[in-house]
């Protein structure tokens, strides 16, 4: 099968297929910058939402606002924990609440890691037009796909069901 034949073979296919290879290599590339500083894509949203959060991180809000699922959020949050980057700190109002605040080590990665110079350096192909066309695309695409899961009648809340 030709390319062309292939495009127009399924073009909603190809659109799906190029976000997806899209979305591998831009973590990919962007694994490769934080390797130099010793954290993965992972950690560095954590920590980035605990330092822009501030007292409102707890693991579950961090949780949300990565659409990843509570407990893998906390698995991370007790791996950051062992490594000095984070602490977990027992909220004084809420008995049962826990706070992830950022260590001074904690904050320095953070620092370093939300430079994002790979996301830029790959942002910057595109023209300032483009960008804005793509963001607001990409906005349509995944609002009709969060549409698509609640007409399933499932219970979501940025990416992941309760």
């Amino acid at each position: 099968m030709t390319k062309k034949e292939f495009m127009n073979d399924d073009p909603s296919y190809l659109l799906w297929l190029l976000l997806i290879q899209t979305t591998k290599a831009i973590r990919i590339a962007r694994q490769e910058e934080l390797d130099k500083i010793g954290i993965s894509v992972s950690d560095a949203g954590v920590l980035y939402y605990a330092a822009k959060l501030g007292m409102k991180a707890t693991p579950a809000e961090i949780s949300r606002c990565l659409s990843k699922l509570p407990h893998g959020v906390s698995t991370i949050i007790s791996k950051l924990e062992r490594e000095g980057l984070v602490q977990k700190v027992n909220d004084l109002s809420r008995k049962n609440m826990v706070r992830v605040v950022l260590t001074e080590k904690g904050k320095e990665i953070q620092e370093k890691a939300k430079k994002r110079e790979t996301i830029h350096e790959i942002a910057a192909s595109l023209s300032e037009e483009e960008s804005e066309q793509l963001t607001g695309l990409l906005q349509k695409l995944r609002n009709a796909a969060l549409e698509r899961i609640k007409l399933r009648k499932k219970l979501v809340y940025l990416g992941y069901e309760e």
